[in-house]
């Protein structure tokens, strides 16, 4: 995780250490966000998405995938990092206890080219602040098939990982 006092706008020397073997230091650019949504695999293609069944008491979750597509008008959960500081600001490495709504930046996704109303964008319970719970409802005038997730947080989107979503 990116601590949140490194400036935005400028370059950071990024260096990995892991049972003692050092990294060369890798220099890169440093964006106010950088969203990037879980994927099932290799960071890109079928994202790690839920279904959310709402007619079960609780609401039932299921893996969405070309088997399990998610309905046209069905909510989906999904997480993501790269959402940049929080508002009111969060200490480094901080676990967030309670759901908190996200207010920080301007947010919105897109399925199929088309706007997902969002449920919910916040903290999730229990996890670090840079993560990013997000339900969001599937469009209803969307075409069936593998469509395109796009997360945008700012100016910036995670268009590059190609995310997709099953839609039936």
């Amino acid at each position: 995780m990116v601590p949140y006092g490194v400036s935005t706008g400028s370059n950071a020397s990024v260096i990995v250490s892991r049972d003692g073997v050092t990294s060369t230091p890798l220099t890169v650019a440093v964006k106010d966000t950088s969203p990037a949504v879980f994927a099932a695999a290799n960071g890109t293609g079928q994202g790690a998405i839920f279904n959310v069944n709402t007619n079960t008491n609780p609401a039932l979750l299921t893996y969405n995938g070309s088997s399990n597509p998610a309905p046209k008008g069905s909510y989906i959960e999904f997480f993501a990092t790269g959402v940049g500081v929080w508002n009111p600001p969060v200490q480094d490495g901080s676990i967030n206890l309670f759901a908190t709504n996200f207010t920080a930046k301007n947010i919105s996704v897109t399925i199929g080219g088309q706007t997902a109303p969002i449920y919910y964008a916040g903290s999730a319970p229990f996890e670090p602040w840079g993560m990013i719970q997000m339900i969001v409802i599937v469009p209803n005038g969307i075409t069936s098939g593998q469509q395109a997730l796009v997360l945008t947080i700012g100016q910036n989107d995670n268009t590059k990982q190609k995310i997709t979503l099953a839609v039936q």
